[in-house]
């Protein structure tokens, strides 16, 4: 799912990077993330909402030249009503 959305964002509007982030603990969305191309971009310390647990959340960017594409093309209907309803 994740690269289709990203093959949709660069193939049609033309988006020029994609941001993600995950927590450090997440090491499936981590794998995810690796496997689509995206490359670190930064940590944040945030508290829990409990006030006991300090958690970390990892950016990752990805740009067009990293991109690792699905195996089939996205095929998109209504890019250009899209497009036009964004002001593109």
């Amino acid at each position: 799912m994740r690269q289709a959305v990203c093959a949709f964002g660069f193939d049609e509007p033309g988006a020029a990077q994609m941001t993600s982030a995950y927590l450090d603990e997440n090491q499936r969305s981590a794998g995810v993330s690796r496997k689509v191309g995206y490359q670190f971009n930064g940590r944040v310390r945030m508290v829990h909402p409990d006030g006991e647990r300090v958690r970390v959340e990892e950016k990752v960017v990805l740009l067009p030249e990293n991109f690792t594409r699905p195996p089939h093309p996205v095929r998109v209907d209504g890019a250009d009503a899209f497009r036009t309803f964004i002001g593109l």
